[in-house]
C-alpha cells in the first residue's frame, strides 16, 4: 500500500472533521474503528525514491479536499516545478471556506500564476485579477498553476480572460462542474 500524501506523518482516517465532510488525517493513536493509513510528504516520497533534486514538469493534485496539506508537504519540491494542476474542492475546506482564494494566493506568494478552469477559458485568480463571484461558487474546481516567467505560463495568459463582467464571469463558469 502507498502511502497517502499530506503534510504530516499520520497515524489514522477521521470519517468526520470540521469544515471537511470528507475527513482527513489525524496524528496521534487512532480511537476504536478508526481505518490506520500510511502517509507521507511529497517531498520525502520523491527523495526515498531518487527525485529530490530536478525539475517536476508537471504534477497533478487530487486529493478530496487536501489540497492544502498536500502542497505544504511540498515545501522543496514547488520552487523546482514548472506547472500543477490541482483538483480544488470548494465544498470540503480548511480555514476560511474559500479554499480556491486561499490557493490562489499560495501560488501566487511562490511565484506561480494560478487559473481557474472555466467553460471555454481560463479565469486568472492571482492578485487583483481574482473576482469575488468565485467565492459564491461551490463545487469541485480545477486550478491551473504556472511558474511565472515560464513559456507555459505565456501560453496560459494568452488563453486567459481578464476583465470580464458578472453575468460574462457566470457564463465562463457555467460550463463547469
Amino acid at each position: 500500500v502507498q502511502p497517502s500524501g499530506t503534510d504530516q506523518a499520520g497515524a489514522y482516517f477521521e470519517d468526520a472533521t470540521p469544515g471537511n465532510p470528507f475527513g482527513a488525517i489525524a496524528a496521534g493513536p487512532p480511537p476504536d474503528g478508526a481505518t490506520t493509513v500510511a502517509t507521507t510528504t511529497v517531498d520525502e516520497a520523491l527523495r526515498e525514491r531518487g527525485f529530490a533534486d530536478g525539475d517536476v514538469g508537471f504534477a497533478k493534485i487530487d486529493v478530496e479536499g487536501h489540497e492544502a496539506a498536500v502542497l505544504r508537504g511540498m515545501a522543496a519540491t514547488l520552487p523546482r516545478t514548472r506547472a500543477l494542476l490541482v483538483e480544488c474542492s470548494d465544498l470540503a475546506a480548511e480555514g476560511d471556506g474559500a479554499p480556491v482564494k486561499a490557493l490562489a494566493e499560495f501560488f501566487d506568494a511562490r511565484g506561480f500564476d494560478a487559473y481557474r478552469v472555466g467553460a471555454d477559458c481560463l479565469l486568472p485568480l492571482w492578485g487583483d485579477h481574482y473576482h469575488p463571484i468565485y467565492d459564491e461558487w461551490r463545487y469541485w474546481s480545477n486550478v491551473v498553476a504556472v511558474r511565472r516567467g515560464d513559456a507555459l505560463a505565456d501560453a496560459c495568459a494568452r488563453m486567459g480572460v481578464d476583465g470580464l463582467d458578472d453575468v460574462s464571469l457566470e457564463e465562463a463558469l457555467g460550463g463547469v462542474g
